[in-house]
Order: C-alpha cells, then structure tokens, then sequence
C-alpha cells in the first residue's frame, strides 16, 4: 500500500488534529478532510451520529497549495507542439487559447453551447 494512505494521527484525534498532522503533505491532508466530511454526513444519515452534534469536520478551512502559479509555453515548445498535433490536438489547444477555457471544459463544449457566433459559458 502507498504510502498515501498511512496517515497519521493519534489515537482519539479529530479531523482538525488528522489534518494539521498531515501539514507537511497538504494534498494528503485535504483529501482526508474531504472524505472526513463525507463519512461523518453519512454517520449522520444512517443515525450513527445525532443531526445536533453536526458534522466535526465540516468548514476546516484547507491548506493552500504554494504554487508560483502556470507558466506560459516557451515559443520553442508552442512551434513544436503545433508542427506534431494531430487534427483533434490542435482543435482543442485553438479552443483553450481563444477562449481561455481549461482543457476539461473545452473537451465538452457542444455545438448548443455557440450562439450568435458567441460562446454561451453557462
């Protein structure tokens, strides 16, 4: 098993302690919020937990990834990925640069979704 999933925490420990011991893999430590969340509300559902207790790891604010952000293709790799794109490669790169979009959203725009020569966002 990957050593993802070994996290830790002490024994009694609660989310807010399950996520600060994991701090120094912020990834890791989120997720496990995120999936603390989920099985808590499910506790709840199935009468595990009572609704007036609430969900304990609910809004614990998650950690940042530092990141100095994106950085554009150096020409040298633009001019090569244009020469050896295939048709459907150089469709959706076209797409994401003229409409700024990510390449999850471009991969689902429709027909339906361009109106007026316009692109409909929502």
């Amino acid at each position: 098993m990957s050593d993802f999933w070994h996290a830790k925490l002490a024994v009694g420990a609660g989310p807010i302690e399950l996520h600060r011991a994991n701090a120094d893999r912020w990834r890791q430590a989120n997720y496990l919020v995120q999936v603390m969340v989920v099985l808590m509300n499910h506790a709840r559902l199935v009468g595990f937990l009572k609704k007036e207790h609430g969900n304990p790891a609910k809004d614990i604010p998650l950690f940042k990834q530092e990141s100095e952000g994106c950085e554009p293709w150096p020409d040298d790799v633009r001019v090569e990925f244009e020469a050896a794109a295939t048709a459907r490669s150089r469709l959706v790169y076209e797409l994401c640069i003229g409409t700024g979009q990510r390449t999850g959203d471009v991969v689902q725009i429709r027909w339906g979704h361009i109106k007026c020569k316009a692109y409909d966002f929502t």
